[in-house]
């Protein structure tokens, strides 16, 4: 995945159309390396992140790595 050493992330599999995580940017085949400046390194990592925002309606900030460059990505909670 061509992570920083010392880094860890999760792998995006897939997005769903009309998504809010579609709506934003993110794309199948990113890395996500953090959600709000916290380090990410399972999949519930994001989850439980996404979680906490919709109930106080915030959206999240991504740090992806797509193509061997870093990305921030925010997601809006409905």
């Amino acid at each position: 995945m061509n992570l920083e050493p010392g880094t860890s992330g999760v792998l995006v599999q897939r997005v769903e159309p009309d998504s809010p995580a579609a709506e934003n940017g993110l794309q199948s085949g990113d890395v996500i390396v953090s959600v709000n400046n916290q380090p990410v390194e399972a999949p519930a990592d994001v989850a439980n992140a996404w979680s906490e925002a919709q109930k106080q309606k915030k959206p999240i900030l991504l740090r992806i790595l797509r193509n061997d460059q870093y990305l921030f990505v925010a997601v809006g909670a409905s």
